[in-house]
């Protein structure tokens, strides 16, 4: 889903695909940054997040870049943090 950054919109926060020996929940996909084009993971439940509130997405090196005037970053959904729980166990 192409984008362009918008100031004036939330905004959701995605790992690089670059990012080596990273845990990568089951069934994520391959999205792209709206600031810089860098390939980033989506997982399900932040798809679905997504979709349901209108989010961008944006890599955390532009977030820590601070190249975003006004992030409006969301918390983590209880779908999300329940992924993150999940993947976590899986590894021990």
């Amino acid at each position: 889903m192409k984008t362009t950054f918008d100031p004036n919109k939330a905004t959701m926060v995605c790992m690089p695909v670059s990012i080596k020996d990273a845990t990568i929940v089951a069934g994520s996909i391959k999205e792209e940054c709206c600031k810089c084009e860098t390939k980033v993971w989506l997982t399900p439940e932040s798809n679905k997040m997504r979709e349901e509130k209108d989010l961008q997405i944006v890599c955390w090196d532009c977030v820590a870049k601070q190249e975003m005037e006004d992030p409006r970053l969301n918390p983590p959904s209880e779908g999300q943090l329940r992924e993150i729980l999940r993947t976590l166990a899986d590894q021990n």
